[in-house]
């Protein structure tokens, strides 16, 4: 949809800044999307810690507390109140890209369980 409309997430995350109905209804239905597909993640591998990095995390505040919401709702009790959600910055998300080096970025976060999303 998004291509076919020259949109890009920039816009959008522009437009619901400004309270546009369309795109904090396109990034609630994102946020809702994502949060389900973590929920089997959630309940599979039983994280303590999610990192979302990449341009994703750039929209965390109309992201997060939709994807937050959805696993504490969906994912087993347990495992939803024992995980947390964390925003990797813009500038070690450009560092681990550019270097390639996603398991550094997991051994300096320094967590036993975690899911590295970028």
């Amino acid at each position: 949809m998004m291509k076919k409309t020259g949109m890009t997430t920039e816009k959008m995350f522009a437009l619901a800044a400004q309270g546009t109905t369309k795109a904090l209804e396109f990034w609630h239905t994102t946020a809702t999307h994502i949060g389900n597909g973590l929920v089997g993640v959630v309940n599979l591998f039983n994280p303590q810690l999610i990192v979302i990095g990449g341009g994703v995390s750039n929209n965390e505040r109309f992201l997060f507390p939709t994807i937050k919401a959805v696993i504490q709702k969906r994912a087993m009790s347990l495992q939803a109140s024992m995980v947390k959600i964390k925003r990797l910055s813009w500038e070690m998300t450009r560092y681990y890209r550019r270097t390639g080096s996603s398991s550094e970025c997991v051994n300096s976060i320094k967590k036993s369980s975690l899911i590295f999303i970028r």
